[in-house]
């Protein structure tokens, strides 16, 4: 009889699996915590006094006071995570001035499938005084727009960064969001297209969906939890709105498309796309939009003032995206292998599946044998999300360490 601790041992070693029940969608999103959140959020500069804006003169305008060290702090981040980061460079009209030097941050988990995409965004500079029409009289710091959808998207990038995908995932924090969406502009007119003879940019029927997060921290004792879901029906908003129906207490209030934010040159592209904000940012219960959220574009977007940050909503909105992301994306969770039998020679190798992905067990004797991986069993794609088990009889099998890989 093979020595099944030593067994087990090898496999650890091997982080080919992990001992223990199957890891499950609920167990990856859990990870999202209030802590880790809000740590995100204090180092995007949202204290009195800072500002993610652009300079204000009447020559060109350029990133000014915290923009490039947020910036910085966005990429470090998402580069030391492992995401494959990159600064998208671009500059834009808007007033009647020339804003330069301006950059996205872009971050990509490759999916299995290499072809379908799901968008995450969230835009990083705040108003400044180059908005006219906004009540900044100094400086924004943009503690809820939007340091914290951008807090959402690290938190969540955090959670899923170990873990494979069906899909692939594109982190993107936008800037120049309040300069009339020129980062989201310039990212869907240069990087995607509908031509599919153009190799250097993105086919825009392989993005699935697009998600734009974009302040959801202001929430009034007053009034019950709610969020905002803007979007015309399609597959991605019913996606999220089930994954903050069933992972979250929150309420939903659904509106139609209507832009003002990331989303809209997307959705202007023909992509799939969802907006989500608080749910007090305005009371529509009148039959007009009355705006709660009066702090908006002001100096008093800030941590220093009372009630501006509903750090709980956030990390419960943040979940949910998670749980929305690992469904829709695909995650495909790592195995885990266990005596199948207590005191019998077998072992059982056990995960969760991902509805439509293939998966073949494979088993070496050690990491430095020269001929690869030996096939064990194939197991073919289910339509639905279920535990998988494949038991191991090791009287016949002779491998000391597995793996199973999704396609």
């Amino acid at each position: 009889m093979m020595n099944t601790p030593k067994l087990l041992l090898a496999v650890v070693l091997a982080s080919t699996l992990h001992e223990g029940n199957a890891i499950t969608v609920s167990d990856i999103v859990d990870d999202v915590t209030l802590g880790s959140y809000s740590n995100f959020h204090n180092n995007l500069f949202v204290s009195t006094g800072h500002s993610r804006g652009f300079s204000h003169n009447a020559g060109l305008r350029e990133p000014a006071y915290q923009h490039d060290l947020a910036r910085d702090y966005i990429a470090s981040n998402l580069v030391a995570m492992g995401y494959d980061t990159q600064l998208d460079p671009f500059h834009f009209e808007f007033d009647g001035y020339q804003y330069t030097n301006c950059n996205n941050v872009v971050a990509i988990k490759p999916g299995l499938s290499g072809t379908n995409i799901l968008v995450i965004g969230a835009h990083y500079d705040t108003a400044d005084l180059g908005n006219t029409d906004a009540p900044v009289t100094n400086t924004c710091p943009g503690a809820d727009d939007n340091a914290s959808g951008v807090a959402a998207l690290l938190e969540i990038a955090t959670v899923v960064k170990e873990y494979t995908f069906r899909d692939t995932i594109y982190f993107i924090a936008f800037d120049g969001e309040e300069k009339g969406l020129a980062g989201s502009t310039h990212f869907v007119d240069t990087h995607t297209t509908d031509d599919p003879s153009e190799t250097n940019a993105i086919l825009r029927s392989t993005i699935e969906g697009m998600i734009s997060v974009d302040m959801i921290a202001f929430n009034l004792d007053t009034t019950p939890d709610t969020l905002h879901v803007e979007a015309d029906p399609n597959p991605v908003r019913n996606g999220l709105i089930q994954a903050i129906t069933n992972h979250t207490g929150i309420g939903i209030i659904e509106l139609p498309h209507i832009g003002a934010s990331d989303h809209a040159p997307f959705h202007d592209a023909g992509i799939d796309t969802v907006l989500i904000f608080e749910g007090d940012f305005m009371d529509l219960s009148t039959g007009y939009p009355l705006i709660l959220n009066t702090i908006m574009h002001s100096d008093m977007d800030s941590t220093d003032t009372p009630g501006v940050m509903d750090y709980d909503i956030c990390t419960e909105v943040s979940r949910a995206i998670a749980h929305f992301l690992c469904d829709q994306a695909g995650v495909i969770p790592p195995a885990t292998l266990e005596p199948a039998i207590e005191g019998e020679s077998t072992l059982e190798v056990r995960w969760q599946s991902s509805p439509g992905v293939d998966y073949t067990l494979y088993g070496a004797d050690s990491l430095l044998q020269t001929n690869g991986w030996d096939f064990i069993q194939h197991i073919p794609a289910t339509n639905t999300t279920t535990e998988l088990a494949v038991e191991l009889d090791l009287t016949t099998v002779t491998q000391r360490m597995f793996k199973v890989l999704g396609e």
